[in-house]
């Protein structure tokens, strides 16, 4: 029985995805926060919060951009901080007040 090579199936349209710039993640941070008011999950005085300098942090699942919103009009200190956080694709990978992934 004589053996038959096996061709791969390979095409040229793979998309290639280039890492987010900081504008980016800080634009998908924004929407994430939205999102989070629309669905009830923050209150409507997110919308009006103030934004920190976006930074970036490795962690153990590769880098992302970490942007941080600030609201001075929620009652629990410990709540007034929100982290959202952006993987290096632009995808929103959490979001929560205790700036932890």
């Amino acid at each position: 029985m004589a053996m038959m090579p096996v061709q791969l199936m390979a095409h040229a349209n793979h998309a290639s995805f280039d890492p987010v710039t900081a504008e980016q993640a800080e634009a998908v941070a924004e929407k994430t926060v939205h999102n989070l008011v629309s669905s009830k999950q923050l209150a409507e005085s997110w919308k009006s919060s103030k934004k920190q300098p976006v930074t970036q942090r490795e962690t153990r699942y590769g880098k992302v951009w970490v942007v941080v919103f600030t609201n001075d009009s929620e009652k629990a200190e410990d709540k007034r901080t929100l982290h959202v956080f952006v993987d290096e694709f632009g995808n929103p990978i959490s979001a929560n007040h205790e700036g932890k992934i």
